[in-house]
């Protein structure tokens, strides 16, 4: 490319990777503690778990598996929040030690070497997320607001989404109340994939239309 391009990647690096940690580019901007905002919904629905993954990995911070995700956690996410241009999707690279680290903290919890999940603070947390997940699931109703006259698709769509969230909440909830954790991937799992599944493609290709 830069035999054909003489300049190419001196270009390159200049306005993708030089401006845009100075300066906002195309108005992609955002206050800071933007991805510790943005990781609650980009992560889901494994970020109900964050906390309590953060706090078993810094616990057992000497085990190198362990040392090395958190670095490549930390590092990366520290980056990015100094970078002036910001979107979701530029925290990506860490999720798969994110994820090493949620499946670490869920094993010990099988295995009952950490109650992290058993407190009555967690377990209300897990509560209010279950009620955002059904708040979520029913936003759609909103657009009723702006269209009144849907389809009768859309309307059955928009209740099997929120009937979806519902249950899914509900199941996960129960899951941590009856302290088992071996169950909660299965349910998370499921749970996120039907939500995203046909209910709303459904919706989406009727409000198109």
């Amino acid at each position: 490319m830069e035999h054909r391009i003489p300049g190419y990647l001196s270009q390159t690096f200049s306005k993708e990777i030089v401006q845009r940690s100075m300066q906002a580019a195309e108005g992609h901007k955002g206050p800071p503690g933007y991805y510790l905002l943005t990781i609650w919904v980009t992560y889901f629905p494994w970020s109900l778990l964050l906390p309590a993954a953060l706090v078993t990995a810094w616990k057992n911070h000497r085990l190198p598996p362990i040392r090395f995700a958190l670095a490549a956690v930390v590092g990366p996410w520290v980056m990015f929040e100094i970078v002036q241009t910001k979107l979701p999707h530029y925290l990506l690279p860490v999720f798969p030690f994110l994820a090493f680290l949620t499946a670490e903290t869920l094993i010990r919890a099988a295995r009952k070497r950490i109650s992290d999940f058993s407190n009555r603070g967690f377990r209300g947390g897990v509560a209010v997320w279950m009620v955002i997940v059904a708040l979520v699931g029913s936003a759609p109703w909103l657009s009723l607001i702006w269209f009144p006259n849907l389809p009768s698709l859309a309307l059955v769509s928009m209740t099997l989404l929120s009937i979806s969230a519902l249950i899914y909440g509900t199941l996960v909830y129960r899951e941590f109340r009856g302290d088992r954790p071996s169950a909660r991937p299965a349910h998370s799992e499921s749970g996120c994939s039907s939500l995203s599944q046909s209910p709303t493609r459904g919706c989406c290709r009727t409000c198109r239309s």
